[in-house]
Parts: C-alpha cells; structure tokens; sequence
C-alpha cells in the first residue's frame, strides 16, 4: 500500500459514481493502489466529477489497465 508520502496522480474522471467505484474495484484487484476523490458539487451533483487517484510511479500501468477494460480490447 502507497504510503503517506507518496505522490498521487490522476488517471481518470467520470460523473458516473458507479462506473468510478467499478475502475476503483478492479484497479485494486490488479494491485494497484487507488482512491476515488469527489470533485461534485454537493447540491447539483451533475456538476464536476469523480476523480481516481494512483501513486505516480503507477500511474502508466494504471492509465494502460483502464484503457483496456473500457475499450474492452485485449490486443495489443
């Protein structure tokens, strides 16, 4: 696990708090470390997003895995 001193990067951002808990999940089941951060405007929760956080040093496999699982293609 990333520890308090590790640097934090974002990887992606979505509205959709389901889609962002979904990435979130399945980043940590590949071993990476991830937090989600609510940019959302507590009264019009349309406005802003869900941000997901990786350490840095993770954040090129983190940006590859989650392009893959949306795209849904395997090849490479």
């Amino acid at each position: 696990m990333a520890g308090m001193n590790t640097a934090w990067c974002k990887v992606y951002a979505t509205p959709d708090r389901v889609q962002a808990e979904i990435i979130h999940g399945m980043l940590e089941a590949e071993g990476i470390a991830c937090t989600l951060v609510n940019r959302q405007d507590s009264s019009y929760i349309f406005l802003g997003e869900i941000e997901l956080h990786v350490p840095c040093e993770q954040a090129d496999s983190a940006a590859a895995f989650i392009s893959v699982a949306m795209d849904g293609n395997t090849e490479k």
